[in-house]
């Protein structure tokens, strides 16, 4: 299309020497931009660890063109960038009360949010013996990634065990604009794609001892979660002898996961968890995703017996949807 209307705005430069024209204008503009940032955090207690980090930033540009003999002109624009932020976080909470009974809980975890957008616009605009033409692109993108772990109980404790979960999501894509008017006409391209995401993971494990019932509970659990938001649109408007058109899509995806394992000599208890989102979509759609979910395990033991009761629990929930 580029070389059409160089084609056209020479044969137009022809013509007006044929006919006697002595004067000619012509006009070019462009714009450029890229931003984006990048952060991470951890944190460690009592045998536990979390740590997270995440990315997002966009590109976009664009530049038009065009002369001839009459009025002819144009403009363009561009905004672009992206932002994270990550916070790792830790805590030991001991709880006594006035019955005597004693809790403890141990939580490592980590969260990760981010946002990524690029967006882009022409106008031109051509009256007379006169052309002009337009190109506009953007690129865009978001990740995030976590973990959290829990290993050795403390000395209270008389089991043994590992919790942890991952989270982990992502999207990116990017758009082409195109456009061009002679003679009489006007053309205006929009087109944008802004991505939001996040995740987490945390994991804890408590001990509870209940000196009125003679029952001392250990328990251990991971939460996880991730989402990713998309939001797009493309608009072409042209009148008369004008043109144009805006192509793009994007890719998103994440997934959570998580694991407890706790063992004593007198109990087993394992949960495991998985789920994931994946999706696609063409310029001028949106996508939702999100997966969140859980493990948990428990031993109980009674004083002055053998024996233990064990508990064990997970569930995911994921959403997974274009419109």
């Amino acid at each position: 299309m580029k070389k059409m209307f160089k084609s056209l705005v020479i044969g137009l430069a022809a013509l007006g020497l044929v006919a006697g024209y002595s004067y000619a204008g012509s006009f070019n503009v462009d714009d450029f931009g890229a931003a984006g940032g990048i952060d991470f955090d951890g944190t460690t207690i009592h045998n536990g660890v979390a740590g997270g980090i995440g990315a997002a930033g966009g590109v976009a540009g664009g530049q038009a063109a065009g002369g001839g003999w009459g009025s002819v002109g144009g403009k363009v624009g561009i905004t672009v960038g992206g932002a994270t932020t990550t916070e790792a976080y830790d805590f030991y909470t001991p709880i006594a009360d006035w019955d005597g009974n004693l809790g403890i809980t141990n939580t490592v975890g980590s969260t990760t949010n981010g946002f990524a957008t690029t967006n882009g616009s022409t106008d031109i605009n051509s009256y007379g013996l006169t052309a002009a033409e337009s190109t506009m692109f953007g690129a865009a993108g978001q990740g995030t990634l976590n973990g959290s772990a829990l290993t050795d109980p403390d000395y209270i404790w008389n089991s043994t065990g590992f919790s942890g979960g991952v989270a982990g999501q992502g999207s990116a894509g990017g758009f082409v604009g195109l456009s061009g008017s002679a003679i009489y006409g006007e053309v205006a391209l929009d087109a944008g794609m802004t991505f939001n995401g996040g995740s987490g993971s945390e994991s804890w494990r408590s001990t509870s001892i209940n000196w009125k019932d003679n029952t001392k509970t250990e328990a251990m659990g991971t939460n996880v979660g991730a989402y990713t938001d998309v939001i797009s649109h493309g608009d072409v408007n042209s009148y008369a002898l004008a043109t144009g058109f805006v192509e793009g899509g994007y890719v998103a995806g994440g997934g959570a996961a998580a694991k407890t394992v706790q063992q004593s000599d007198v109990g087993y208890a394992a949960a495991n968890a998985s789920g994931s989102y994946s999706g696609s979509g063409s310029l001028g759609s949106n996508y939702t995703g999100s997966a969140n979910g859980f493990t948990a395990t428990s031993i109980t033991t009674f004083k002055g017996m053998n024996g233990s009761v064990v508990t064990s629990q997970a569930g995911m929930q994921v959403v997974d949807y274009n419109n």
